[in-house]
């Protein structure tokens, strides 16, 4: 019997006890004991809370011209501090200005952070990221959709002081086996 049947067995199980009368009583603090804690990994999103601005340069497979990029973001902790919201506009030399939302959120049975991606180019993103803790850097993979069609995006994230981070980006396609673009900024914070 494969996971997903097994699964199925388990929820008819489960609903035919509820329909049958034999789920046991609850109390209201019973609910209560069984209300998640939140995770402490949670509190090193703390980091990548605030006002940033970035700066960087692009370089694009095939054009031998560097671009040049700026932009701001806004992150905030928001659910009682459960995700993590971003909020950004992006400005990339002969492109324009791009508008995104990220949120980022923990999944304890992998012990990574979810992400997710949108934007005002057409792509739609979900991904993982993870902190090395020896290297004190952060490190995320996405799977990106689009206009352009499937890419995998791979970067990283080092915080320098309290308010700087410096960070790369790198999108490949053909399933991850051909590098479309390098990405490399900093972020200063405001406030």
């Amino acid at each position: 019997m494969n996971g997903s049947r097994i699964g199925r067995v388990i929820v008819a199980v489960v609903l035919a006890g509820v329909a049958s009368g034999c789920m046991p009583k609850l109390t209201m603090e019973d609910l209560q004991r069984m209300k998640p804690q939140r995770p402490v990994e949670l509190d090193k999103l703390e980091g990548f809370v605030g006002d940033w601005s970035w700066e960087g340069e692009t370089r694009v497979s095939g054009l031998d011209q560097v671009l040049s990029f700026t932009g701001s973001s806004q992150a905030r902790l928001e659910g009682d501090g459960w995700f993590l919201v971003t909020e950004e506009i992006g400005d990339m030399e002969g492109f324009g200005k791009t508008h995104g939302k990220g949120l980022w959120a923990y999944d304890v049975r992998s012990k990574k952070f979810r992400t997710s991606w949108v934007d005002s180019a057409g792509s739609i993103a979900t991904g993982v990221a993870w902190h090395d803790e020896a290297k004190d850097k952060w490190y995320l993979r996405v799977k990106t959709r689009g206009p352009l069609g499937t890419m995998i995006g791979k970067g990283s994230v080092k915080f320098i002081g309290g308010d700087a981070m410096d960070w790369t980006w790198s999108d490949y396609a053909a399933g991850g086996l051909v590098k479309v673009m390098d990405l490399k900024g900093r972020s200063t914070r405001r406030r």
